[in-house]
């Protein structure tokens, strides 16, 4: 194991030019010494980087200091990287968490959203500039959250007068989606056959949760997603599907920035867990508006298609925040 010598708490600063220079504390958690001497050399001009071998003695490091953005590999020996980016979720909730691994795993991947709710998954052998992209933008919204010292896990339940104006959008062709998954107390449900129809009600209603189905059409779903986010990302989204391959799952983790995954046949008491769970996100971001800065999604090029005939309507969708 290897670990940088633990600093002081983060000093406050006030203006951007502060912001920008000071940098941000970033954990790296991997088996390999290779791996992690790599990550020093390339990163450590720029970062104040701190590394360890064993994945089991990070929540004591997040205890004692203050990380902006922790990125872990996957398969450890001791302890899988999901489990350590869970850990650090529930430690040091801003805390922005990448999960870096050779291994296509699907489950690794599903539990890197459902419960790590991860800000990017990244491959091994890694793309350098895509690396550095990720990491960059980690930092920056890991120091922007620490400085508005706001906690995005820790929040109460909402209260009545908040969650009496939340609208859940189900948006699937069968019509049958609102049925499987059920509602949540204090959340209008509505739904939309198509994406669409979708856009329609996002016009006239006041949407905070979007679940959508992919079964028939992944392609235009995660495009849609991915310009939601880039236009409004306080929308929480999930998506259900009968299945899904790794190279499916990492679009919807990098570029459309999913909340929960949901596999058919829906276990509706899973559901009601995650749909409460996206209830409270929902009111974080509406708290805090800074928040939602951890759903900057990688952008796509979404020029032909569908994309380009509904063009400004997302941009037209009602908002707490206003349009973009």
């Amino acid at each position: 194991m290897t670990s940088a010598a633990l600093m002081d708490d983060v000093p406050v600063f006030s203006s951007a030019e502060d912001h920008r220079a000071r940098k941000a504390r970033i954990l790296f958690v991997d088996d390999e010494e290779r791996i992690l001497r790599a990550m020093q050399a390339m990163f450590r001009r720029t970062y104040d980087v701190s590394t360890t071998t064993n994945g089991l003695l990070v929540p004591e490091m997040l205890k004692n200091q203050h990380f902006h953005v922790i990125v872990s590999d996957q398969r450890m020996p001791e302890i899988e990287g999901v489990a350590v980016l869970r850990m650090a979720k529930d430690i040091s909730p801003s805390t922005v968490r990448i999960l870096l691994t050779g291994f296509a795993d699907l489950a690794a991947i599903t539990g890197s959203v459902n419960e790590g709710e991860i800000f990017r998954y990244l491959s091994k052998p890694w793309n350098i500039e895509e690396l550095e992209d990720s990491i960059a933008s980690a930092a920056r919204i890991g120091l922007e959250l620490a400085d508005a010292k706001t906690e995005p896990a820790n929040a109460e339940q909402p209260s009545t007068s908040i969650t009496e104006s939340m609208y859940l959008l189900f948006v699937d062709p069968t019509g049958n989606l609102a049925g499987e998954c059920g509602t949540v107390a204090g959340l209008r449900a509505i739904s939309a056959p198509n994406l669409h129809k979708a856009l329609d009600l996002m016009q006239k209603f006041l949407i905070s949760i979007v679940v959508i189905a992919i079964d028939e059409n992944e392609g235009e779903c995660v495009e849609f997603l991915n310009v939601l986010k880039s236009t409004h990302p306080h929308i929480v989204t999930l998506v259900v599907a009968r299945s899904a391959d790794t190279a499916l799952l990492v679009r919807l983790i990098n570029a459309a920035r999913v909340f929960r995954v949901i596999f058919r046949p829906v276990k509706t008491a899973l559901s009601q867990i995650y749909l409460t769970a996206a209830m409270k996100q929902a009111a974080r971001f509406r708290a805090a508006p800074v928040l939602t800065k951890t759903q900057q999604a990688v952008k796509r090029n979404v020029a032909s298609g569908m994309l380009s005939i509904l063009g400004q309507r997302f941009r037209a969708i009602k908002s707490l925040f206003g349009t973009n």
